[in-house]
């Protein structure tokens, strides 16, 4: 009875680390800052930096504008990009993109 006990108790040690570990080794992909505000009809810009928990880490970025004056990033590929504001308040949500995985994480600016 003994024998048995103890060999369930193996296997559930067993299940938990490999949850564990399992856990630990899932790909994320993190843009900082998070939130971001500038001004419009200035040149104020924000860089955004990606970050991997795995590599290589090939990023690409796309913005989605709440209207096609409030901004533009300044390239689409690599650790980082630049936001700079438009001539119109609004929003733009940027994505960054693992190439490899397809994970990705975002970041949103709001023009006032």
């Amino acid at each position: 009875m003994n024998r048995k006990k103890l060999t369930l108790s193996i296997g559930v040690i067993a299940a938990v680390l490999a949850l564990s570990l399992t856990a630990f080794a899932a790909l994320h992909v993190a843009v900082m800052p998070a939130n971001a505000i500038v001004s419009h009809g200035t040149t104020q810009s924000v860089t955004l930096d990606a970050f991997c928990s795995f590599t290589p880490c090939d990023i690409q970025w796309t913005a989605i504008l709440s209207d096609n004056n409030v901004g533009s990033i300044d390239n689409t590929s690599g650790p980082k990009t630049t936001f700079t504001a438009g001539t119109t308040p609004g929003s733009a949500v940027i994505f960054a993109t693992e190439v490899n995985s397809g994970v990705k994480s975002q970041s949103t600016v709001t023009v006032q």
